[in-house]
Formats: structure tokens, sequence, C-alpha cells
């Protein structure tokens, strides 16, 4: 009888340990390997009820790495989901450097075109200057070597109209937020003198901004009107000084990659608000112009809330991007009869914006062409690249004309 229960008691604990009760979770590798409450099992997988081969089962995985505990799974889930978190955080930081630099691209092209077109309303005809300081000796305010440009008995000139296209090309080498593409901007505008030293107008514009946007493998594309009110007053002879406001409507699509292998896209609306002051000196001396310029300009640009979509989905809230920027430079030309060539440069310096880039400060280089067809027609073609930036670089290009009567 004791060999019997002794039998029995042998033959129940070989069951116990060789085949479960219950299966938790059990799958086959396929390697044929099976893996039972996430331990390899060392007996015949098919004496398990319910354990189905690969990739059948609550997971897959492959011969050399079982599947993960439930613990280890737990915190997977979790992993992927804070890194997808920080993919999210990191294209929103690297989308607000980008969005700074188009907004300082966009806006410094309004600026340096409005507050020089009020500069030429007040200078002297580029065709009537003459070399001799005797000329004009009767009028105290001339300077040396500057005519008015208006011959006896004519009227000076009242309305002004004036077209600019130009063509900005934009990059950044960080790697938190690089980018490169273009940025297309076209302003008309009007003005008119109520005074001789009093000048009202206003512009408008359009532009579209490309970008390649390399820190989140995306795009960023960007289309808005802009409207731009100005005054120019003269404070004295050969000193100017502008205000301008400008307010510009834009739609923004941005699609990009998250880390985890996810395509999302979205599209928002934001405003873009800019104001800039500025101070102009203009002089001749025979042949030579010399001008100069200092001012501050601070822009604001109010992004909507949307929301990001694709596999998933991602809310991005509302965001302001903003910069302030002082501005100190010069420039000088030679005329040659109704041609003249000049060079410039200025020094800008960002006193204030939300970018995650320490990039404070650059040197604006110019080159450029004026001509005069006539004392009313006047044009200029200029060419300015940004240096000394630790990684962003600005090329722009543009073309200005400007008719009076």
């Amino acid at each position: 009888m004791k060999k019997v229960i002794f039998s029995i008691i042998v033959l129940f604990t070989s069951v116990c340990v060789v085949m479960p009760v219950s299966a938790e979770y059990c799958e086959v590798n396929n390697k044929g390997e099976c893996y039972y409450n996430y331990e390899l099992y060392s007996g015949d997988c098919s004496s398990i009820p319910d354990c189905g081969p690969y990739p059948e089962g609550p997971g897959n995985f492959d011969s050399t790495s079982p599947p993960p505990t439930s613990s280890e799974s737990s915190s997977s889930e979790s992993s992927e989901s804070d890194y997808s978190s920080d993919s999210d955080t990191q294209s929103q930081d690297g989308l607000a450097s980008a969005t700074a630099n188009e907004n300082r691209v966009a806006s410094n092209t309004v600026v340096r075109v409005t507050s020089a077109r009020i500069r030429t309303a007040f200078a002297p005809r580029p065709t009537r200057r003459t070399t001799s300081i005797a000329l004009n000796s009767g009028n105290s305010n001339l300077l040396p070597g500057i005519t008015t440009g208006i011959a006896s008995g004519d009227e000076a000139p009242k309305l002004g109209l004036w077209l600019t296209p130009s063509v900005s090309w934009l990059d950044d080498d960080n790697i938190a937020s690089q980018y490169d593409g273009n940025l297309y901007l076209i302003m008309v505008g009007a003005d008119y003198k109520v005074t001789d030293r009093l000048l009202l107008g206003v512009s408008t514009g359009y532009e579209d901004t490309d970008l390649d946007t390399q820190f989140n493998d995306g795009t960023f594309q960007s289309q808005g009107f802009t409207i731009a009110p100005y005054i120019g007053f003269v404070i004295l002879d050969g000193l100017t000084a502008d205000a301008i406001l400008a307010y510009t409507f834009l739609n923004n699509d941005v699609e990009r990659d998250r880390t985890t292998g996810q395509r999302l896209a979205g599209d928002y609306d934001s405003g873009r608000s800019m104001v800039s002051a500025n101070l102009n000196y203009y002089t001749l001396l025979n042949n030579w112009s010399f001008s100069g310029i200092a001012g501050y300009m601070y822009v604001s640009e109010d992004q909507d809330a949307y929301i990001q979509t694709g596999a998933d989905s991602n809310s991005v809230d509302q965001f302001t991007a903003y910069l302030g920027e002082w501005r100190l430079g010069g420039r000088a030309g030679y005329l040659f009869d109704k041609f003249e060539p000049y060079i410039a440069a200025a020094y800008l310096y960002d006193n204030t914006w939300n970018s995650s880039a320490d990039d404070r400060d650059e040197l604006e280089g110019a080159i450029g062409l004026d001509f005069y067809p006539t004392d009313a027609f006047i044009g200029s073609v200029e060419a300015t690249h940004s240096f000394f930036r630790d990684d962003i670089a600005n090329t722009r290009i543009l073309l200005n004309l400007r008719y009076e009567f």
C-alpha cells in the first residue's frame, strides 16, 4: 500500500512540474521554442492548451529574443509614448526657430524697401546733381554739392508708386533646427507728399515660403498677404525719420516624421504684426552719395492651435513667435551719369526672441546698382548676404522700381 501511495505522489509531482494547469501566456517562436508565462518551457509545446505557433499569439518575436515580460511590455509602451512626446517637443522647438528667421527675413525686406523709398523721396533728384558747391549758394539749407533737382518753375513730384519683387534663400545648419528653402515676396506701394517734409504711404504684398525641415524630416510651407502703412518726415535737411506698421495674414502647412516612424501633417492660420522706426541720413559730395540708418524692428506672430494627423495624431497648442532687432548701417555710392553702383553694410542684433538658438547678431553685406533713366523713374537691383551667425545664413536678391509724378 505504501508503494502505491508513493507512486501516486511521484506521478502527481511530475505532472505538476512538466505540465501547467493553465496557460496565462504561451507562444512558439520561429525556432520552435516554446515560451510559457514569459519563460522558456522545456517540455512539449503541444501539451500546453492554446499555445499557438509563431506568429500567432499575443506578440511576435524572433528566435534570439524572448517576448517581453508584462512589466517590460508596459515599460516599452511608456517609453515609446515618452519618445513620441519628446519628438513632438523637439519638432515644435525647431519650427519656432524657423518661424523666427522667416519673420526676420520677410520683415527686414519690408523695412529695407520702405525705408529706402522714404529716404529717396526726400533726396535730391539724382540726374540733377552738380559738383559745383557754388550753385544754389543762395539756399543756405543745401549741403555742399546738392541741388534741389527741380528746374525753375517746376513743381516737386508728390505722388510715388513703387514695385519690389524679391527672393531670399534661408539656411540653418543647427542640428536641432536644420532647414533650408526659399522665401518669395512681392510688394507694391503708393505714397503722397502732404508737404515738402511729410510723406504718407501704404504698401501691400504677397509672400510664399517653402522650407525643407531636416530636423523633423518634414516640410514647412506658408503663404500670406501683407498690409503696411508708413509715414516719413524730414527732421533736418538730409535727416529723415520713418515709422512702418505691417500686418500679415498667413496660412501654414507642416508635414513631418515622428521618431516612431509615423508621418503627421497639419495646417494652421497665423497673424504676423511688425512695427519699425528708423532714422536715415543722406548726403552728397560731388558724385559720391553717403547714407546711414539706425532703427529698431519688433515682430510678433500669433499661431492658432491645431492638430497634426496621420497614423496617429498630435495636438499643438497656440504659440507666439517674436523677435526684436536693432539695425545700424551705412551705404556709399558713386554716380556715373545715370548709373550708381554702391556697397552697404549693417550690423543687426536680436535683443529678444524665443528661439532655442543663441545666435543673436550678424553683419549684413550688400552690393547694388541704382539707375536713373529720368528724374521721375528710379530703379535699383541689390544682393545681400548675412555673415557671422553661427548657424543661420540668409541671402536676398531684390529689384526695386519707383515712379514719381
